[in-house]
């Protein structure tokens, strides 16, 4: 393929510079992961005759829970899902998941390392405007069992997109139920822990964990500088999280969740994962490597020679069938020199 490609994109295609950043930032990724102590696994995109997964993450958890001695391990994958979703939008619901899990911890220190090393090394990939918003799906459940006992994954889904009319419309709960509804939907933005809890501590049930959590995360996250804020039911994950939640933004758009669970077995876990087709637009944009067009001759060794040298000095050659074929932007050419063998030459 040549610069010059004009062939018709599938709607869920990513060409040339897009698929680039992609495979760069996602292996850059999982390259950081492994030198901060995650091994790399490698999830089956499908089991059997199961569909294909929507979410790599139970799959690595089910790795560990084969591990005959349970310890602490940390693991990181990459790979390819397809998300459930109504509607023919492929682009949003195709999913390159890179992630890393942590299992067998302290739930609470966990939570803090995943989502220090995941802002640190979504940084380091050059994610731009990176903010992390911290949320508690253990709280969102609560509210949901206590609201709708027989179908609380359904409250819980409605509460994610701040959806309370359908849940009171549905579940028809008390004054001060409804009431606690809506507080809990407008909990954030700039923490305010103290004044947020206040109306939830004054029901003895209530656990008081989870502000102590909150409070935690969020000193640890702000002690390096990083970009926080709480949205309590808007950044919870899946609905097999289990307490501390995070939603991983560039500018707008989120690009990932993550945060506290149990493996199917039991055994504690916390982990991120990211969409890396989402980089495209919100990586930074980096230096672009020299250049040089040429005219494909592999059959000459002299030619292969100097197209070996030039490459691994960094430059990046772009081919074509002659040198009619070459565009007028191509500036920089290999060309055969007066001593018979091949150089780049500025035309």
């Amino acid at each position: 393929m040549n610069a010059g490609f004009t062939g018709r994109r599938h709607p869920n295609s990513l060409l040339l510079a897009e698929a680039e950043q992609v495979e760069r930032a996602s292996s850059e990724l999982i390259r950081l992961l492994t030198l901060h102590g995650y091994g790399l696994a490698m999830p089956p995109l499908a089991d059997g005759e199961d569909a294909v997964h929507d979410d790599l993450t139970p799959q690595v958890a089910k790795l560990y829970d084969s591990i005959d001695e349970q310890a602490v391990a940390r693991l990181c994958y990459r790979g390819q899902a397809l998300a459930t979703a109504d509607g023919d939008d492929l682009q949003e619901r195709e999913i390159l998941q890179v992630g890393a899990e942590l299992f067998g911890g302290d739930e609470l220190a966990a939570a803090i390392e995943i989502a220090s090393v995941a802002m640190r090394l979504l940084g380091k990939v050059g994610v731009a405007d990176l903010h992390l918003t911290i949320g508690h799906s253990g709280l969102l459940k609560h509210l949901a069992e206590r609201i709708l006992p027989a179908e609380p994954r359904w409250v819980y889904e409605v509460l994610k997109s701040k959806d309370v009319a359908s849940v009171l419309e549905r579940c028809r709960p008390s004054k001060a139920d409804a009431k606690l509804l809506e507080h809990v939907v407008r909990m954030r933005g700039e923490p305010k822990l103290e004044a947020w809890f206040k109306p939830l501590h004054q029901d003895k049930k209530f656990p008081r964990e989870f502000k102590r959590q909150l409070q935690a995360v969020v000193a640890a996250l702000r002690a390096q500088d990083a970009s926080v804020s709480i949205d309590v039911a808007g950044a919870v994950g899946n609905y097999y999280h289990s307490s501390i939640s995070f939603a991983f933004l560039s500018g707008f758009s989120i690009i990932g969740y993550g945060g506290n669970y149990r493996t199917a077995a039991g055994h504690r876990a916390c982990g991120f994962s990211v969409n890396a087709r989402k980089f495209v637009g919100c990586i930074k944009k980096q230096a672009e490597p020299r250049r040089f067009a040429a005219c494909a001759r592999y059959h000459d060794p002299a030619w292969r020679a100097a197209v070996a040298r030039y490459v691994d000095k960094g430059w990046r050659m772009t081919l074509y069938a002659n040198r009619r074929a070459m565009p007028a932007h191509e500036t920089h050419v290999l060309a055969k020199n007066a001593k018979g063998g091949w150089s780049i030459e500025r035309r």
